[in-house]
């Protein structure tokens, strides 16, 4: 799986997602780049250490036109369960279902909100009893569709509990259950999107600042031109007055 490569930069490859010709998805770029940028400074490694990452492709011959759900994730989904994997066990538990009992108190286990989170974990920890090695430990963390889901669920569960962002929650699950109205557009298109609407916001508001700027006698340009039309009405009142009282004289 190292093609090669330096041990530390093999080790970081696998930490964030590449565990060799079995990689469904390319490592994060951005946290990557910084990884890789830190062990060069630190450990004196030459720049462009590497290897061209394997491209794959579809080669399916059903299409899924054909089929009313996908069978496996897509192979562009960032990998989430590896990070996810170290956090929990950072936090001084073996299993995902003793991390799981940890989320919850003893007077809080019997609703089906705890059943389903710890038949999750369970399955997950069937999954993970599989590795012997740590090898083979990234090698499932970082392939495995279903423990992808699990991991997400599990992550995105505690995080929807803690915080109250029904939202983001569905986000950071690996699958859309029907009916959630979550955006079909991809992210990036989503976020451009966003990005517009608020420059457009901030845009209206300047312009609508501006316009209630006193200008150089104090007066804003709506209340200049309230003045002026006041003004009006006023020296027509004078005026005719001044016309009247010769009449009334008369």
């Amino acid at each position: 799986m190292s093609h090669g490569l330096d041990p530390e930069v093999s080790k970081l490859l696998t930490s964030h997602g590449y565990v060799g010709e079995a990689t469904r998805s390319a490592p994060r770029g951005e946290d990557l780049e910084k990884s890789l940028t830190y062990l060069i400074n630190t450990a004196g490694l030459a720049p462009a250490l590497g290897a061209d990452l394997p491209q794959y492709l579809n080669t399916e011959a059903v299409s899924g036109r054909e089929i009313a759900y996908h069978q496996k994730l897509p192979g562009d989904l960032p990998r989430a369960a590896p990070e996810t994997y170290r956090s929990i066990r950072n936090e001084g538990v073996a299993t995902l279902r003793a991390w799981v009992l940890e989320q919850y108190p003893a007077s809080a286990r019997s609703g089906l909100e705890f059943q389903h989170l710890f038949q999750s974990a369970v399955q997950g920890d069937f999954l993970l009893a599989q590795a012997k090695t740590e090898t083979e430990l990234n090698l499932i963390l970082g392939t495995s569709d279903q423990l992808e889901i699990i991991m997400r669920d599990l992550g995105a569960h505690i995080y929807e509990k803690r915080t109250g962002d029904r939202s983001g929650a569905s986000h950071m699950r690996a699958l859309r259950t029907p009916g959630q109205q979550t955006d079909v557009l991809p992210d990036w298109l989503v976020s451009q999107g966003t990005l517009h609407s608020k420059s457009e916001h901030q845009r209206a508001e300047r312009l609508h600042a501006a316009r209630r700027q006193p200008n150089s006698s104090g007066e804003t340009s709506k209340g200049k031109g309230k003045g002026k039309k006041g003004k009006g009405k006023k020296g027509d009142g004078k005026k005719g007055g001044a016309a009247a009282a010769p009449g009334a004289q008369q």
